[in-house]
Formats: C-alpha cells, structure tokens, sequence
C-alpha cells in the first residue's frame, strides 16, 4: 500500500518552526529578563505558559507528518488537535494565573 502525507507546499513546516521558534524566544528572553529585574515568582507562570504552549505547537506538528493511507486518520488528528488544544488551555490559565499574580503585586504595593 502506498503512502501519501498530507499534502501541502514544502516550505511551510520550516516556516512554520522558524516562525514560532523565533517568536517563542524573544518571548522568554522578555520573560527572563522581567522576572531578574523585578524578582517575582509570578513570571515563573508566563515560563509555564510557554513550556505548555510549545508542547503543543510540537503536537499540531505531528499532523504533517501523518500519512494518509493510515486508517482512522480523522481520528488520530481529532485527538492531537485535542491535545492540542488542551495544552493551550492550560498555558492560557498559567498565564492569567501569572497577571492575576502580577496585578496583586502591584496593588499591594501601593498600599
């Protein structure tokens, strides 16, 4: 039987990384610099968020590589988008973990 992927332009999954890669980086370089300049534990959550949120980006990944002669394909991509989409609900709630954090500071210190 013959394999197939799913089709699309060739440049688009190195885009893709290179994209998100890129973005993701600047992002915690952001991230690390805040948390060593204000010394709060409540960045550690926006780390987690984008652990969490690159953990699945890498799962959304897997969809290219699935071939479509496999049986239950719709199945199979169901479920890591799924688990896709779990992951960035949790990285969503770390994040808002971390501003409801953040924002409790500062509302402290003005006291």
């Amino acid at each position: 039987m013959e394999k197939f992927y799913i089709p699309m332009e060739a440049e688009a999954k190195p885009l893709l990384i290179g994209g998100f890669s890129g973005i993701i980086i600047l992002t915690l370089i952001c991230i690390i610099f805040l948390w060593w300049r204000n010394k709060r534990f409540s960045y550690a959550w926006f780390i987690g968020q984008v652990v969490l949120l690159v953990f699945g980006f890498k799962s959304v990944l897997r969809i290219f590589d699935l071939t479509v002669s496999r049986a239950m394909l719709s199945e199979e991509i169901s479920l890591i988008v799924g688990s896709s989409a779990l992951l960035w609900a949790v990285s969503m709630v770390c994040m808002l973990i971390g501003i409801w954090q953040l924002n409790s500071n500062e509302k402290n210190r003005k006291e």
